[in-house]
């Protein structure tokens, strides 16, 4: 049987977190009930809407609902900005009311989009193993055990929280730790960071898609022009990656300038100069308390980012095989021979492929690899200009991430199709010939462009 009480106690202990740390101001747990209230009914909702008839559409279209999750995640981030905002304009405190309206909407919005996500998760089980009740109550039972981590609260207020945290930071803390732990998406495939780039690369590129075609700039299967490219670029995964992390890193940085950019208190009125410094001397703790909430956000984020991007984008680093020409065949002395379809692997699926030559006591390695143009390109699996020392040999070379190669020691991406192009730190071009779908490569022509590389890193020429 799956496991629903893990399931269920971590995506509610994740949701416990979020509540407990808004819970740690003091004017958030004056409108507690109104929090816990909304969150409560998020949840509710969000179970039965797995219960209701799948005719309703509405409650059953995925897309939807993720795009209504996307909104509300990014506005959570974006929340703290709004608040540095208001209290800059000096507007006038909410009222309890509206305090309350707000804490409920927030704690609805926490919970409902989680709980209906895990809601048609243990209702498909439930069908799957027959325990219409069962299923249900073992759910029950490990939320139930998670949100009793809300009973450090209490506890909570003798620390005094809100020494480090302004409203902005402590909204900002949770959207982070939501951010971190993914949303309660234990069901899904993809981390909260990369559903909010999809989502905004959907944006993006239906945005492009409806300006190209009023302008009539419709892709040609040939012709490529230069506002083609510009709607491709604005489309594309760099166009959604820049503003993700334009949305996630700017609320931290805002919040942390607002805390440290304080001018000092004036002290001109205090008669004893001991008063004086002991003002400035808590001032100044207080900058650093409320500064370091934010940064450590900020660094959150950037960790979050970096994970999940190379989680997507893994380095490959292909493992060199031994190769050696046919010395029963005279015709091809001194050639390898690579076939592009055989034991080496499809050279045509664009993967990189590293061969080793064993040349005396010395190896030489070179690489292969179709293009993303249909072409091949083969080099040395050396840079000419990155020479790491002896104790970093394992940096030296090259790996393939995506459609780009990656100088190991500078961590430089290189486009794929420039290969067989010198220059800079692309692999050093080696002379080859493609023939009945075999990469033929003079062993001659090999040692002598290897030699060649261990004379330039003779004359101190690489870094």
């Amino acid at each position: 049987m799956p496991p629903v009480i893990p399931i269920a106690f971590r995506e509610a202990l994740e949701c416990s977190l979020i509540l407990l740390v808004l819970a740690s101001h003091p004017r958030v747990r004056q409108g507690m009930g109104s929090l816990l209230s909304g969150a409560l009914l998020g949840i509710l909702a969000g179970a039965a809407m797995s219960y209701l008839p799948a005719t309703i559409s509405f409650l059953h279209d995925d897309t939807l609902w993720s795009t209504f999750r996307h909104i509300a995640e990014t506005s959570l981030f974006i929340l703290p900005a709004v608040l540095l905002f208001i209290e800059g304009k000096n507007f006038a405190p909410p009222t309890k009311k509206d305090m309350g309206f707000s804490l409920f909407v927030l704690g609805l919005v926490i919970t409902v989009f989680d709980a209906r996500l895990t809601g048609f998760y243990f209702h498909e089980i439930a069908l799957i193993q027959d325990s219409p009740a069962a299923t249900p109550a073992l759910a029950l039972l490990g939320a139930g055990l998670a949100f009793t981590a809300l009973l450090a609260i209490g506890p909570l207020k003798r620390l005094r929280p809100e020494r480090l945290f302004t409203p902005a930071a402590l909204v900002l803390a949770a959207a982070t730790l939501r951010i971190l732990t993914g949303g309660i998406e234990a069901t899904e495939e993809v981390h909260t960071i990369e559903a909010l780039r999809l989502g905004l690369q959907g944006f993006f590129s239906g945005v492009s898609s409806q300006i190209r075609d009023a302008l009539m700039l419709a892709p040609h299967e040939f012709i490529e022009t230069g506002g083609g490219r510009v709607f491709d670029f604005l489309s594309g995964q760099r166009m959604s990656t820049t503003v993700l992390v334009l949305l996630l890193t700017a609320p931290p940085v805002m919040v942390l300038m607002s805390a440290v950019s304080r001018p000092d208190p004036d002290v001109s009125g205090i008669e004893k100069a001991a008063e004086r410094r002991l003002t400035l001397s808590l001032f100044r703790t207080d900058i650093i308390l409320k500064g370091a909430p934010p940064l450590i956000c900020f660094f959150l984020v950037l960790g979050a980012l970096h994970f999940v991007t190379a989680s997507l984008n893994p380095l490959n680093e292909a493992r060199p095989v031994f190769i050696e020409e046919d010395k029963e065949d005279e015709a091809r002395a001194g050639v390898l021979i690579i076939p592009v379809s055989g034991p080496y692997g499809e050279l045509s699926d664009g993967i990189l492929r590293k061969f080793s030559y064993r040349y005396g006591n010395r190896v030489i390695r070179f690489m292969a690899l179709m293009k993303p143009n249909g072409t091949l390109g083969v080099g040395l699996d050396e840079c000419a200009v990155c020479s790491p020392p002896q104790w970093n040999e394992k940096a030296s070379g090259y790996a393939q991430r995506g459609d780009h190669l990656v100088c190991k020691y500078c961590m430089t991406p290189i486009p794929a199709n420039s290969v067989n192009k010198p220059g800079g730190c692309n692999p050093i071009p080696l002379p080859f010939v493609l023939v009945d779908e075999r990469l033929e490569i003079e062993t001659a022509e090999l040692i002598r462009v290897w030699r060649g590389a261990q004379k330039l890193e003779k004359k101190g020429t690489h870094l």
